[in-house]
């Protein structure tokens, strides 16, 4: 491929234009994904040093985001965000990457940031389109929409695996993240299988027990007031959070009243697996 075929050099000002800077980006979701961000940037430096129709100039250093979901806005993500800082200094008019998918899943926002970037003179590429610039525009666009979908199409299987996947984790009883307010989670003597976190148990927490009590008594006895007001009885008799402070968060008394003081998360998370095995709601 060369550098003909790219739309950021002009064909009648070729020799005039000096090196071509660009910006590599890189992402990987997990570390044991095939195309790592180090075999990323191989990919994209090799096909930089291949063009010999014009010089490219490869800013450094290679941006990388790695263990980040190709759903998480590229803003939010670190490597993405020094580079961006970099890009608005007008030290380079292109970013680079291999695959549509390494900048994003969501086929929305690709059109967003490269409306974006194109007004303020950035380019944003991938290798797997690039192929696609000598067809004509309306094979191109169908091509190009073509390959967007299929990102959407992955990302909603990825997200219904992983789903699945942590349902079936909470139906045997296995516990990860943070527990509900009200339970901790505790080591058990569960023999754990290689390369697997060690499986822990959910049990009540007394002092928090106590708490969930005093919230739902507090919210009965002045329900007009609503969350809000149970926010502040809360702090206004310095009663801890989990974390130790007494800033109490509206999410988190919300979330408290609605599961209830009979909440169990073991048994919630088996009624969670029957009822989409036998479509309940």
């Amino acid at each position: 491929m060369k550098l003909d075929d790219l739309p950021w050099i002009s064909s009648r000002h070729r020799k005039k234009v000096p090196a071509t800077r660009c910006f590599l980006y890189c992402r990987s979701s997990t570390d044991r994904q095939e195309a790592s961000c180090r075999d990323q940037e191989e990919m994209l430096r090799k096909f930089c040093a291949a063009q010999t129709d014009a010089e490219v100039e490869i800013m450094e250093p290679v941006y990388h985001d790695e263990n980040v979901s190709g759903s998480l806005d590229p803003i939010k993500r670190q490597g993405f965000q020094a580079m961006i800082q970099r890009v608005a200094q007008g030290t380079a008019s292109i970013i680079l990457c291999t695959k549509l998918d390494r900048f994003t899943r969501i086929a929305s926002t690709w059109d967003v940031y490269t409306t974006a970037l194109a007004a303020k003179g950035v380019t944003l590429e991938c290798l797997e389109l690039l192929k696609f610039k000598g067809m004509d525009r309306l094979s191109k666009a169908m091509v190009t929409g073509q390959v967007k979908q299929m990102c959407e199409v992955e990302r909603i299987m990825i997200s219904e695996r992983t789903k699945a996947a942590l349902d079936q984790k909470r139906a045997r009883g296995e516990v990860f993240g943070k527990p509900p307010y009200g339970w901790k989670a505790v080591s058990t003597n569960k023999p754990v299988p290689k390369g697997k976190r060690a499986i822990r148990d959910l049990v009540p927490d007394e002092g928090e027990q106590a708490t969930l009590v005093r919230i739902h008594d507090l919210y009965e006895t002045d329900q007009e007031s609503g969350i809000q007001g149970v926010r502040r009885q809360l702090e206004s008799q310095a009663i801890p959070t989990r974390n130790g402070h007494c800033r109490w968060s509206y999410a988190t008394i919300k979330a408290i009243l609605e599961r209830g003081l009979e909440y169990d998360p073991t048994v919630a998370s088996v009624q969670k697996e029957e009822s989409t095995l036998f479509g309940g709601t």
